[in-house]
């Protein structure tokens, strides 16, 4: 996503291409450039590409702000808050969002006020303020219903609903999805549809309702996922201090701690906690032996019940076991 903007006019244009491989070549030897320049600070294609895109933004929020085009500043703080939240960062995207926010009200669009409140929503969901997050969410939807922005609304409802699951509100978040998918099939917004069968398939199964869960025809496996999802999530768990080891071999659960192998080296942690998901086809063989000795203990994921691929329904339950530690 580039932001264009012509010094001599107060014209913007917003535009998404690819780059080509001669525009690819000149961002590398640009990084070759800088890295001579700057000894240590080993600029890859993808810094520098990002680093042309705030260049940009700097560029355009100044000419924006000069002509007084509050639109226009809605739309470019709206992005740079989607850059942060891309980063991890959730504060610098809360605060940018609030900014398109203050501009769209100032500009009196509606639709950029959408937008921002939705980036709004996502700010707080990723910090953990369901509350904050739902009231965003619900401003959003909102204004799409007055100005008919169906498209848009489809889902920050599928959001709302997954809220609304956390608070103990399933029944209202399964209303809530199947009105919205209503919505997606008339309008054949397919990717919201696959969003909206998958967040509902994940609501039953957390409800315990896996027959309904189960009859759901559902997309092909991973089509409803968004290709940004796994490295937005890999840079919000990067951010909050989670380390993230690839190629482990899990040894064996002792008094000692947790025994690893990584690639061939011999490792051991020491753990007070650990946490088990595992399976796709349930293995409960240790629970007789947790059972007579006493050991309280509780099942997750594909141990608890194998339902395809849901690794958000398995991270969830983990998530909730291991705050109740």
């Amino acid at each position: 996503m580039f932001i264009m903007a012509d010094a001599d006019s107060s014209d913007f244009a917003i535009v998404s291409a690819r780059i080509s491989p001669g525009t690819s070549d000149k961002l590398s030897r640009y990084a070759h450039f800088i890295n001579e320049k700057q000894p240590g600070l080993n600029a890859k294609l993808g810094t520098i590409v990002r680093m042309l895109i705030v260049q940009a933004l700097d560029q355009a929020e100044k000419l924006a702000g000069q002509s007084g085009l509050d639109r226009e500043l809605s739309r470019l703080h709206y992005l740079r808050g989607n850059l942060h939240f891309a980063q991890g960062d959730g504060e610098a995207c809360k605060m940018e969002h609030e900014r398109a926010l203050e501009f769209a009200q100032r500009a009196g669009d509606r639709e950029c006020e959408a937008q921002a409140l939705s980036g709004l929503g996502d700010a707080h969901y990723a910090k953990g303020s369901m509350l904050s997050a739902h009231a965003a969410f619900s401003r959003c939807v909102a204004i799409c219903e007055d100005e008919g922005l169906a498209r848009f609304a489809i889902m920050n409802n599928a959001m709302i609903a997954i809220i609304d699951t956390w608070l103990g509100q399933g029944d209202i978040a399964l209303q809530r999805l199947a009105r919205a998918g209503k919505v997606a099939r008339e309008l054949r917004h397919r990717l919201a549809e696959a969003m909206n069968e998958q967040v509902t398939g994940w609501m039953l199964v957390m409800l315990g309702r896996y027959d309904e869960a189960d009859g759901l025809s559902g997309p092909p496996v991973g089509g409803g996922l968004a290709k940004t999802t796994g490295w937005i999530r890999r840079a919000l768990l990067k951010k909050r201090g989670v380390a993230m080891v690839a190629g482990v071999q899990y040894d064996r659960i002792d008094d000692a701690g947790l025994a690893i192998t990584v690639d061939g080296k011999s490792e051991l942690l020491d753990v007070d906690t650990i946490v088990i998901c595992a399976g796709q086809e349930p293995r409960r063989e240790l629970v007789a032996g947790l059972d007579a000795a006493r050991i309280a203990h509780q099942l997750i994921g594909g141990a608890d019940v194998a339902l395809e691929l849901d690794a958000k329904r398995a991270i969830d339950q983990g998530t909730r076991v291991a705050i109740a530690l």
